[in-house]
């Protein structure tokens, strides 16, 4: 079965550059993430594209949050 991947505009780093973007699917099944692959299950979308900064940021904020 293939993946359909819708394109949009390429993210522009600070550099000036075009950052990659990816889809949730790509991120979990690349494995080059710092956090563990079922935090970026749980807080990524299945249909949007993110940058690997803000999945990384993403995660980060899921892993920081404040459980009562």
């Amino acid at each position: 079965m293939e993946e359909t991947v819708t394109t949009k505009t390429p993210k522009r780093s600070r550099r000036g550059g075009v950052e990659p973007v990816f889809t949730r699917r790509q991120l979990l099944k690349a494995g080059t993430m710092a956090v563990p692959r079922d935090v970026l299950s749980a807080v990524l979308e299945e249909g949007r594209l993110y940058t690997k900064g803000q999945a990384q940021g993403l995660a980060e904020t899921f892993l920081k949050r404040k459980v009562n």
